[in-house]
């Protein structure tokens, strides 16, 4: 009887490790396509999850990047321009926007601590926004001077602002192709067809 009870004792202690792994979760900082970075809560099977949707987003990532880069040229080409009538000015057109490659890179994940505790986790993510915050702030402050800005300044401003529009819309271009090719894989479905033409020959 007395063994009994020890045997029952250890398999509940065991299923209590069990369910404390269960409940493990994780502050994880994800990088996104334009290379910012956002923070979340994820338990063991979420973050395992987001590995694999990672992994597998950046195996097709320099196919979806070369694909978004050739749609982008394409679509900024426009169309030609026409030429001007005899005497008639027009506004030379702005150059197409360059695709902003150096702005862009696979997805990333990283742990930044385990918890056995939700709430220990959500003071961990609330440290780390909260330090992000104040260096953000910082940096603006730096930035601003609490003088006038110089129109050298404000240009330089204008074209970072561009940049980051420019950014935005070839991540999104970008994020639709990376979906698009893991749903329908290049090749995908025509591998059995050269097998198969012999036998049809016969």
């Amino acid at each position: 009887m007395k063994q009994m009870l020890v045997r029952m004792a250890l398999v509940a202690g065991l299923a209590g490790v069990g369910a404390a792994r269960a409940e493990q979760v994780y502050v994880v900082e994800i990088t996104d396509l334009q290379k910012k970075i956002s923070r979340e809560i994820k338990t063991s099977a979420e973050l395992k999850e987001l590995k694999k949707t990672i992994d597998d987003e950046a195996r097709v990532f320099p196919k979806a990047l070369e694909l978004t880069k050739k749609e982008w040229e394409t679509v900024d080409k426009g169309a030609p321009v026409e030429k001007p009538k005899p005497g008639e000015k027009i506004e030379k057109p702005l150059p197409p926007t360059p695709f902003p490659s150096s702005m862009l890179s696979p997805r990333k994940c990283q742990e930044k601590g385990g918890f056995t505790d939700r709430d220990k986790a959500q003071k961990r993510l609330d440290q780390l926004e909260t330090a992000e915050a104040d260096a953000l702030a910082k940096d603006a402050k730096k930035k601003q001077g609490g003088g006038q800005m110089t129109d050298v300044e404000k240009n330089r401003q204008a074209r970072a602002a561009d940049r980051a529009a420019a950014a935005a819309r070839a991540a999104t271009a970008l994020q639709a192709k990376i979906d698009d090719l893991l749903k329908n894989p290049p090749g995908a479905g025509g591998a059995a067809t050269p097998a198969a033409a012999p036998a049809a020959a016969k």
